[in-house]
């Protein structure tokens, strides 16, 4: 099914991929698939526009599905691409990443970005999906809420992230919301040498964790991009 997507996606348009994934009589595979296709815009496509058409096609769609499956089992996998594709909803759409085929995000987007990040956070806490995945998803709310201006919303779920995080015993994770708790205090007040001495400590204690240089650059990247 993916693959046959894939190409209707390709040589015709997401409309077109979009009703073959409605006529599939397994919507369980047809909403992995749909998350498999927002994720093919996105990152081989370099389409933007194609990857949020099909999230919000693919959210719309599979969360009617859910309601109407019988079977809790095939109904929990539903939902669970309901939860991925509000996910990459919210991770698509947020400027932070500042990739360098996307010259602009539509102020629509990044509205649609929030709402899918704060659906990923109640799917994660409602589905019980545990600590991590629950502290993550404040993150990507928080990340979202930095787009919107919405400084102390953004610091409130931070810490809500770390508290998650420390539950988890995911120590990269609270350096990282606390970091970016200072990243927020820097575009508040960009001469906030507390708050620049603080990020710069968690900094160079996260790049000596895996992936830690990466999550260290993620907060260059923020103040850059919003500062």
């Amino acid at each position: 099914m993916k693959d046959k997507a894939v190409e209707i996606l390709t040589e015709q348009d997401a409309d077109a991929a979009v009703e073959f994934l409605k006529q599939q009589e397994d919507h369980a595979k047809a909403a992995e698939v749909f998350n498999d296709l927002v994720r093919h815009a996105y990152w081989q496509m370099h389409d933007l526009s194609i990857s949020v058409a099909l999230a919000k096609e693919g959210i719309a769609n599979a969360s009617a599905w859910a309601k109407e499956i019988e079977d809790p089992k095939k109904a929990n996998k539903v939902n669970d691409m309901v939860k991925a594709m509000s996910y990459n909803l919210a991770s698509f759409t947020w400027p932070g990443w500042d990739e360098d085929w996307i010259e602009d995000i539509p102020q629509e987007y990044l509205k649609l970005g929030l709402e899918a990040a704060q659906t990923n956070l109640h799917l994660a806490i409602e589905q019980g999906k545990g600590d991590l995945p629950v502290s993550r998803a404040y993150w990507m709310v928080a990340a979202q809420q930095i787009a919107a201006g919405e400084y102390e919303e953004a610091k409130a779920n931070f810490a809500e992230a770390i508290e998650y995080a420390e539950k988890a015993e995911a120590h990269s994770d609270v350096l990282l919301s606390h970091g970016f708790t200072q990243v927020v205090n820097l575009l508040e007040n960009p001469d906030d040498k507390v708050a620049q001495s603080a990020l710069e400590a968690l900094k160079s204690e996260l790049v000596n964790l895996e992936h830690g240089e990466m999550l260290a650059k993620q907060m260059d990247d923020t103040l850059r991009v919003f500062g």
